[in-house]
């Protein structure tokens, strides 16, 4: 008996080991390769609302290369080649928004989608492009090759977007305090999921035993992200005593793909209704439509609360969650940032999510263009400190800072 059921498996595993070389994925042909390259393309024609920004940041006429791109794709003579190819034709838009994340990134943003998309109408529909089969079936291939291009450009294996993330996760905590001048330091490196619960705890710690001390420097310099919700609940509620109200307004191309990700403002404004002074040209178009969004902070209740100055270290890298928290500091003067000019494009949602039909190649892009209060695009001006530290290293931006609070300058 013992000797048929080794059999079997044996026999079983053959047969599997057939059936994972029928299943092997066939190369694109280049019907298919243009068919998803004009996918990529007009979808972000429609939807997309930076190729303004791109044109003035980067000297990238992205829209007006299509000719360029299609030939490009259309020249492709294996999978390598095109998905090199989308890859650089993506990454000409300049943006950290948008990229093949999803794809190398597969299983994490599918169970991320997964795990969110009951509370939220934008993630649900992302998770609609991860679920499809072609998606699912064929990330491997798509990120294996694209290791490779790094292995034959780099002569190693480059990091990938996973082991950023790992990094991002791991990284810790830092908490100085210097009790003679009375100021404690707090670094906060990540906003990524995972830390949040890491750190509640300590974060919690933290803020409750630190009424003391004068002034409290928050360092976000080299923090490019991840979840607002890091600093909205286990940062702010901490250091206020009222509610505290912030108001933003949102650009947006008004196209179905953007109603399926939001539904349609209460009251859609037009460029009429907001005309903020340094709006960018190419939204006094009538394909932009525009909303306010409203966010409410609650102060947590504590034995005791710190009631000193906060100042906001920032960088070049502050992005995403961690820019809008710059963003927050500067609007309500919850406290004064200070730094470098940061990166930008804080002022949105998540990204959309687009899965290319034939490959199955899943990206990510911006979909909402979020202003300043000057109207100016924030991914383009991203936001500039109260006290601007110019040409220095964080260590040094710190150094800075700590002696100008020393000598009673700011």
């Amino acid at each position: 008996m013992k000797s048929l059921t080794i059999l079997l498996c044996v026999v079983l595993l053959s047969v599997s080991h057939l059936f994972a070389k029928e299943k092997a994925i066939p190369e694109l042909n280049t019907e298919q390769k243009l068919a998803d390259f004009d996918s990529l393309y007009y979808t972000l024609k429609r939807v997309y609302p930076y190729f303004g920004v791109l044109k003035r940041k980067n000297d990238v006429d992205w829209l007006g290369n299509y000719e360029q791109y299609r030939e490009t794709i259309k020249n492709s003579k294996n999978d390598k080649e095109f998905i090199a190819n989308i890859s650089a034709i993506v990454n000409d838009l300049h943006c950290d928004h948008a990229d093949l994340m999803p794809t190398t990134d597969f299983d994490y943003f599918y169970k991320l989608y997964k795990r969110y998309r009951l509370l939220k109408r934008s993630i649900k529909r992302g998770y609609k492009e991860l679920k499809n089969e072609n998606a699912r079936n064929n990330n491997k291939h798509w990120t294996n090759l694209l290791n490779k291009i790094r292995e034959e450009k780099y002569g190693k294996k480059e990091s990938s977007s996973s082991d950023w993330y790992n990094k991002k996760v791991n990284s810790q905590l830092t908490i100085t305090s210097d009790t003679i001048n009375k100021i404690v330091y707090i670094h906060l490196p990540s906003f990524v999921d995972e830390r949040i619960y890491k750190d509640k705890a300590r974060l919690d710690s933290f803020f409750t035993n630190i009424s003391q001390y004068n002034r409290l420097i928050i360092d976000i310099q080299g923090n490019t992200g991840g979840n607002d919700s890091y600093w909205i609940k286990y940062v702010v509620p901490y250091l206020i005593e009222n509610d505290v109200t912030t108001e933003n307004i949102i650009a947006y191309r008004k196209d179905r793909i953007f109603y399926e990700y939001y539904n349609t403002p209460k009251k859609e404004l037009t460029y009429s209704d907001v005309k903020l002074d340094n709006m960018p040209e190419e939204l006094k178009g009538n394909d932009y439509g525009f909303m306010k969004r409203e966010m409410v902070l609650y102060p947590k209740k504590v034995k005791s609360r710190f009631k000193g100055d906060i100042y906001l270290l920032v960088d070049e890298l502050v992005f995403s969650s961690s820019e809008a928290f710059a963003i927050f500091c500067k609007q309500t003067k919850f406290a004064k940032v200070v730094g470098k000019q940061t990166g930008g494009d804080g002022i949105g949602s998540e990204p959309f999510l687009l899965c290319l039909p034939n490959s199955g190649i899943v990206m990510r892009y911006t979909g909402e263009m979020g202003l300043n209060s000057d109207g100016s695009s924030n991914a383009e001006l991203c936001t500039m400190p109260d006290v601007e530290l110019k040409g220095k290293e964080s260590d040094e931006c710190l150094s800075e800072l700590m002696k100008m609070i020393k000598n009673g300058e700011i």
